[in-house]
């Protein structure tokens, strides 16, 4: 499997685990101002927003994923999530809002994932 196959695996998977654990989907891959989201949902059980980067991994070793994204990275992220909710969701002003980096592993028979919630301020 090519990695961009993976990656679109990974992030089709992420899709569906945050929409079973009761988040309400947005849009996937948005990009604007030199930044793209992989997701964007709601989390309906904490109210806000949450802009969620998947990372598709082919082995086990989890590692420090944390470390994995840059503050560059975030920032992009933040610079086009307030393009969304301004162009997109008619918002006046920035809604709550955190970041999520849904670290996913596929297997032949079942998908490990590893969900680090809130990890925008941990730059």
């Amino acid at each position: 499997m090519k990695n961009k196959e993976l990656g679109y695996r990974g992030e089709d998977f992420a899709k569906r685990y945050l929409e079973k654990k009761g988040y309400r989907y947005e849009i996937s891959n948005y990009c604007a101002q030199g930044g793209e989201i992989d997701i964007i949902c709601f989390d309906p059980f904490e109210d806000e927003y949450v802009l969620v980067e998947v990372k598709t991994r082919r082995n086990k070793v989890f590692g420090e994923i944390e470390e994995t994204i840059s503050e560059a990275k975030f920032i992009h992220m933040e610079r086009a999530a307030e393009r969304y909710f301004l162009e997109h969701k008619k918002m006046e002003e920035i809604p709550d809002y955190r970041i999520d980096i849904l670290f996913v592993i596929p297997q032949e028979k079942i998908t490990l994932v590893k969900h680090l919630k809130n990890q925008g301020g941990s730059f």
